[in-house]
C-alpha cells in the first residue's frame, strides 16, 4: 500500500513539472505580441519609357516640352557652294559664304558667294539653340528611336532655314520634309543622360 501512494505521488509530481513548463513556454509566446519593420523606402517605377526635355546642354528636371526665344539679328548667310554641310563642319566660317545682290529691287537675285572673312563671328550669320532630350529616372528603357516628326517655322521671313542635328545626323528643312522617319538618335542612346539636339537658323 505504501508503496503504491509512492508511486502516484511521484507521478503527480510528474504532471506539476509538465504543466509548470508549459505555462512557461505560452508566457514568453505572450510577452511578444509585435513585431516591427522600420526605415522602408518605396520609390515610384514604370516599365514604360518617360521621355523628357530640357534647354541647354544638361538634361534637367522633368519637363515634356521646352521653349526657346531665338532673338537673333542675322546677316545673310548660305552653305558655300561645293559643300555638303553635316555635323562636323556646319560650326566651320569657311563652310558658309555671303553675297550682296546686284539688284537692290530684289533680294533673290543671284549673286556670287564669298566665304565669311576670317575673324567673322558666326553666331551672327547662324544662330543656335540646344535642347536635351532623355528619360526620368527609373523610367523603363527606350524602345524606339528618337526620330524628327516634325519642323514648323512660323512668325518668319521667307528665306529662314532651320538646321536639325544630333550626333552625326543632320536634316535641313529646306531640303528634308520631317515625316517622322528621319532618326536623331538610337533608342539605346536616349538615356537619363539625355542625348543633345542642335537647332541652327539661318
Amino acid at each position: 500500500m505504501k508503496a503504491t501512494k509512492k508511486i502516484v505521488g511521484a507521478a503527480c509530481a510528474l504532471v506539476a513539472a509538465v504543466a509548470l513548463s508549459a505555462g512557461t513556454t505560452f508566457a514568453w509566446f505572450a510577452a511578444n505580441t509585435t513585431v516591427t519593420a522600420n526605415n522602408l523606402t518605396v520609390s515610384a517605377n514604370t516599365d514604360n519609357a518617360y521621355l523628357i526635355i530640357s534647354q541647354g546642354t544638361t538634361l534637367t528636371g522633368s519637363s515634356t516640352s521646352a521653349n526657346s526665344t531665338m532673338n537673333a539679328v542675322l546677316y545673310p548667310v548660305k552653305p558655300m557652294t561645293g559643300v555638303d554641310l553635316n555635323s562636323s563642319n556646319i560650326e566651320n566660317r569657311t563652310s558658309w559664304g555671303t553675297g550682296n545682290s546686284s539688284n537692290p529691287n530684289d533680294a533673290n537675285t543671284a549673286s556670287e558667294l564669298t566665304v565669311l572673312p576670317e575673324g567673322a563671328t558666326l553666331s551672327n550669320y547662324v544662330a543656335k539653340d540646344s535642347f536635351m532630350v532623355g528619360i526620368v529616372a527609373d523610367s523603363g528603357d527606350v524602345a524606339n528611336n528618337l526620330v524628327l516628326k516634325t519642323v514648323t517655322i512660323s512668325d518668319l521671313n521667307e528665306g529662314i532655314t532651320v538646321i536639325v542635328v544630333c550626333g552625326n545626323n543632320l536634316y535641313s528643312h529646306a531640303e528634308d520634309v520631317a515625316s517622322g522617319t528621319e532618326v536623331l538618335a538610337n533608342a539605346s542612346q536616349v538615356t537619363t543622360t539625355g542625348v543633345q539636339v542642335d537647332v541652327y537658323v539661318y
